[in-house]
């Protein structure tokens, strides 16, 4: 069984930290084996974090073969037993964790019970394409579950396990701490060294996957660059540009919090979408009802408008341009939402 050792990231003294790697690495094992010992030599705790309650409930059944949360790791405790009851984790008859949907977190206001928790881990944050999706303004609400949690204290460590999907960089987490990713199994610190990201590679383990079927069915292919190689592949400079100095402003949107400005350039022939917008116009859109204020229309009244069909044109002829990766990659998604043929 492959395993990360937390014992480079502990060496930065880091409360968050942030594990990117590709599927086997052992990042969730590791993080088990982490809160194991810190049980058995402590008496310390943990919190289990998943976005949704159907998440939670995989964590808490076994499947057809018996197999359950410990199953990978019971063995490496064989003087231990472990088991999942009612959204708690035991360590013999002991409560050692317990597992909480991120919104639910944030409700729980008092955190009294909590003084023994050293340790919080969010597992499989990140969200292939097509499959769930992030939570509305979800950076406020992984801010909120941690002041739930943290309060003033500083002696609790924060582990956000994630594979390496597309479009992780465009998460809300990443969007909201203003987060890159490191290279070349790397680590790179942010705001004011309370945050540490780490991308990993596992030479071992991905010579062991080039070997199997799956392995090699995807040799040569662009699964092979992500699912073998751990490249994420999404990051293309197609459509990025700078917005001119004579473009006009048109409208705006305002997704997961972000609001992003239209502007058109006729003399050009291209529209460009900016984080720079006319505060005082009256052409604001919200994309979802989360995003939705007094003075913001729905992105559903945008049919009516001639700047709308004008932009979706422009889009379709390849006439729209966006000035970063975050901004391309927000506009994708809310073209998308729309339904956009």
């Amino acid at each position: 069984m492959h395993y990360y050792n937390y014992n480079r990231i502990l060496s930065y003294n880091i409360p968050v930290n942030v594990l990117v790697g590709e599927r086997g690495v052992g990042k969730s094992y590791g993080a088990k084996k982490f809160v194991i010992d810190q049980y058995k030599k402590h008496g310390y705790q943990f919190i289990y974090l998943r976005r949704y309650e159907k998440e939670l409930e995989e964590v808490f059944k076994r499947d057809k073969s018996g197999k359950d949360f410990f199953t990978d790791i019971r063995n490496n405790y064989p003087d231990i037993q472990f088991k999942t009851k009612g959204r708690q984790f035991y360590y013999n008859d002991d409560v050692f964790g317990y597992a909480y949907r991120f919104t639910q977190i944030q409700d729980l206001k008092s955190s009294s019970g909590w003084q023994n928790v050293k340790t919080i881990i969010i597992d499989e944050y990140a969200i292939e394409k097509n499959r769930r999706y992030y939570l509305p303004d979800e950076g406020m609400i992984l801010m909120s579950a941690f002041d739930s949690i943290l309060r003033s204290r500083s002696d609790i460590r924060i582990f956000i396990l994630m594979n390496a999907v597309e479009g992780l960089e465009f998460s809300p987490l990443f969007s909201f701490f203003g987060l890159s990713l490191p290279y070349n199994n790397d680590i790179k610190l942010f705001k004011d060294n309370t945050i540490l990201v780490q991308y990993m590679n596992n030479e071992e383990f991905r010579k062991e996957r080039e070997n199997t079927l799956i392995g090699k069915l995807s040799k040569g292919t662009r699964y092979e660059q992500y699912a073998i190689q751990n490249k994420i592949l999404d990051k293309n400079n197609n459509f990025i540009e700078k917005k001119s100095g004579t473009a006009r402003f048109s409208f705006c949107f305002i997704y997961n919090g972000f609001v992003f400005g239209v502007w058109n350039d006729f003399n050009k022939g291209k529209i460009f979408v900016s984080s720079d917008y006319d505060k005082n116009s009256p052409h604001k859109f919200a994309v979802t009802l989360a995003d939705h204020t007094p003075n913001t229309m729905m992105i559903s009244s945008l049919q009516r408008f001639n700047f709308w069909k004008h932009f979706l044109q422009n889009f379709k002829l390849g006439n729209v341009y966006f000035e970063n990766q975050n901004i391309k990659h927000y506009c994708m998604e809310c073209i998308q939402l729309c339904s956009i043929k």
